[in-house]
């Protein structure tokens, strides 16, 4: 279990005496096994939360804690603990292959040059492995970010835009890849801007807007609509339709209409008198994208530079 507990994060302008809050008195968790999202605008304090969380930066008040215990730098919890910052950097002299093997190697973890150069070649970078990273593009660089961050499979991953300048067929094996590691056991924190793919991955979020945190639930609560109906599909246009099938149509042999949450039991019932054959029966639920949306809606100030 990682906590964040009452944490506020705040940084001074000695030139015009000023003061920024990223955040103001922030407390979330995130389960093991968890693939946990951060959500929020630019200058949300997303990445501040995540720089807490990774023990990078410490907060003027408020505590981290990883298992009942606070997280410090030097730490042997970072030996389980993969990154993938936003802009990976990296020395430009290196070549791709040198770069993997330097970074893998500094986890107290045996990493072969097999897994190298599989995972090279599963992140489509293997014929490029001599390449310098001088002569990379920001997706190549992207690649092998992701390639150093999960080669050792850690306990923790922490992600910051991870599918940032990625081709569709390696961002549908990385979380694929995401995926495995959940079952796994892996506790996964991720910061995306895409919300469908938060949507995809994601079983917990928090969602937070000017430093302060808005909610943070299961996800299929917070895309829940809460209008407590059921969009229904059932062959068998021939039999009486209830009374509480609403807004109800015809589509070549089925029935589509919606139905309160409160009459489902009923609605099974009638399909089991009249013999009719169930083809969808969907809780009504919005998008994240929709549901961050309402969330935050009011707020017209122009984004800012992420805190």
């Amino acid at each position: 279990m990682i906590q964040l507990n009452n944490v506020t994060v705040y940084f001074d302008n000695a030139l015009k005496s000023t003061r920024v809050t990223a955040l103001d008195d922030v407390s979330f968790t995130i389960n093991q096994g968890d693939c946990f999202a951060m959500i929020g605008q630019n200058g949300a304090g997303k990445s501040t939360a995540m720089y807490c969380l990774l023990g990078l930066l410490k907060p003027q008040k408020g505590t981290v804690t990883i298992d009942g215990k606070e997280f410090m730098l030097g730490s042997s919890r970072y030996n389980n603990i993969g990154y993938l910052p936003e802009e990976p950097h990296y020395a430009d002299f290196l070549t791709v292959e040198e770069a993997l093997y330097f970074y893998s190697g500094l986890y107290n973890k045996v990493v072969t040059k097999k897994q190298r150069d599989e995972i090279l070649g599963e992140m489509g970078l293997f014929d490029k492995r001599f390449t310098q990273l001088k002569k990379c593009s920001k997706g190549m660089k992207q690649k092998l970010g992701i390639a150093q961050a999960i080669i050792t499979e850690p306990d923790i991953l922490f992600l910051d835009e991870p599918t940032r300048g990625l081709d569709p067929i390696i961002s549908r094996y990385f979380k694929q890849r995401l995926i495995n590691m959940k079952q796994k056991g892996s506790t996964i924190i991720i910061n995306s801007h895409v919300l469908s793919e938060v949507e995809s991955l994601a079983n917990r979020a928090v969602i937070i807007d000017k430093g302060k945190v808005v909610v943070q639930d299961e996800l299929i609560n917070i895309t829940n609509s809460g209008e407590g109906r059921y969009q229904v599909e059932y062959e068998g246009k021939q039999a009486k339709r209830p009374a509480y099938l609403t807004n109800s149509r015809t589509t070549g042999a089925l029935v589509i209409g919606s139905i309160p949450e409160e009459k489902l039991g009923e609605f099974m019932a009638f399909l089991d008198k009249n013999s009719l054959r169930l083809h969808k029966c969907d809780l009504n639920r919005m998008t994240l994208e929709d549901s961050f949306f309402n969330l935050i809606k009011g707020d017209n100030n122009e984004p800012s530079t992420e805190a």
